[in-house]
């Protein structure tokens, strides 16, 4: 799997997507975050096992400046590839899982290697997701999604 894309872009959705992730599992690839590269553009998963956002930055958008050179899907350490994403000096970036899973984020002169997971792991969270169904299924949009739970108010029981 090998693209190129804006990270501004790249960036707005991962943000959406990340809400979505615990850092604290006993699940470890409920820390992940799954990415597929397909013809219709790339595909970004977070989940906690009890909420999960998807969403897809389509290809024929001219502001993302996706270019997929190579289809796949892996599953990132979450918390620690947004870290690196936030911090590339250029506009756009370049993600390439080359052999044994390593995943290869470049822009300008910056470079970072790290681990995704085995397809085995990916399939595992594919088979995971597929068992939680929710008692009330919906679909939304990320920015949707968020306008509407940052308008939500928590109240204890008995209060008014």
């Amino acid at each position: 799997m090998k693209f190129t894309i804006n990270r501004a872009a790249f960036l707005k959705e991962l943000n959406n997507v990340s809400r979505a992730i615990s850092s604290k599992t006993t699940i470890p690839i409920l820390t992940g975050l799954k990415l597929v590269a397909d013809d219709n553009g790339l595909t970004l998963t977070g989940s906690d096992a009890d909420i999960s956002i998807e969403a897809l930055i389509h290809a024929d958008d001219p502001d993302n400046q996706l270019a997929i050179e190579s289809t796949g899907a892996i599953v990132l350490p979450a918390r620690f590839f947004g870290d690196i994403v936030k911090r590339l000096p250029e506009d756009n970036m370049t993600l390439d899982v080359t052999e044994g899973f390593q995943t290869e984020i470049t822009s300008g002169s910056a470079s970072f290697t790290i681990n995704a997971w085995t397809p085995t792991i990916i399939h595992a969270y594919q088979k995971l997701m597929q068992r939680m169904p929710s008692p009330y299924p919906a679909t939304s949009s990320a920015n949707s999604l968020i306008k509407r739970l940052s308008r939500s108010q928590i109240r204890k029981v008995g209060q008014s």
